[in-house]
């Protein structure tokens, strides 16, 4: 009989080290291998869903999506796998749930689907080696905490990201430089608070405001040394 479902908690918490995925599976429950020794996870192109905390916990290193597309990545997934360093997603995804990555702190590399508008809430949360990350055209916002205490050195905005989410780059301690796109509509609390080695600010026109561009990256930021926005070292303004 082939296999087209591995259920609920079907290896959770085991010390299963290996596994290979017959071409016939559709389906990988909810916490189908959450808190197993399982190091590396090829997902065959035949599986459409993968639920909730599938993989959350887990010993895994590396993930890998061998089909294009995907109906399901369920919330959470491979959150807290803290030795995972690199995951290649499907290209598009019908639905992602939140928290994907959160805690991964070993994440070096990982490929974001086209097809999503939403780079939803804790995607990356506590990434702390994932040192750049290519923005998809598509994306449309970002959510809370989405990026908080990741590695992030620059965070360049693309044209048609219209939200960012409160908190989505709180406390990056490595970030650098920034670039907001004119695009932008709504700003969440405190984007851009708690990020020391902030050197260099790129802003449209449309951002020149005091009291918003405090409230985006923190009273305390070392690059604003006066009332007059035109004073601030590193601050570049573009139309």
């Amino acid at each position: 009989v082939p296999v087209v479902k591995i259920g609920y908690q079907a290896f959770a918490e085991t010390s299963i080290t290996t596994v290979e995925l017959p071409q016939t599976l559709q389906e990988i429950g909810e916490k189908a291998f959450a808190g197993s020794r399982l190091k590396e996870i090829t997902i065959p192109a035949s599986v459409k869903k993968v639920g909730n905390w599938a993989f959350a916990s887990s010993r895994l290193e590396k993930a890998v999506f061998d089909g294009f597309e995907i109906e399901l990545l369920g919330s959470r997934s491979f959150q807290y796998c803290e030795r995972l360093v690199s995951a290649e997603l499907p290209m598009e995804i019908g639905k992602m749930g939140d928290g994907m990555f959160n805690g991964c702190k070993a994440l070096t590399k990982v490929n974001f689907p086209r097809n999503q508008k939403v780079i939803s809430y804790e995607t990356f949360r506590d990434c702390e080696s994932l040192s750049s990350f290519m923005f998809p055209m598509n994306v449309e916002e970002i959510g809370g905490h989405a990026f908080s205490n990741s590695g992030l050195t620059s965070v360049t905005l693309l044209k048609g990201i219209k939200k960012i989410g409160d908190f989505a780059f709180t406390d990056c301690k490595k970030l650098e430089s920034v670039s907001l796109t004119s695009t932008i509509e709504s700003f969440g609390s405190m984007c851009f608070w708690g990020c020391p080695s902030l050197k260099k600010i790129s802003a449209h026109v449309n951002h020149k405001d005091l009291r918003k561009m405090v409230d985006i990256f923190g009273s305390d930021c070392n690059m604003f040394t006066s009332e007059n926005l035109d004073e601030w070292q590193g601050v570049t303004w573009f139309e």
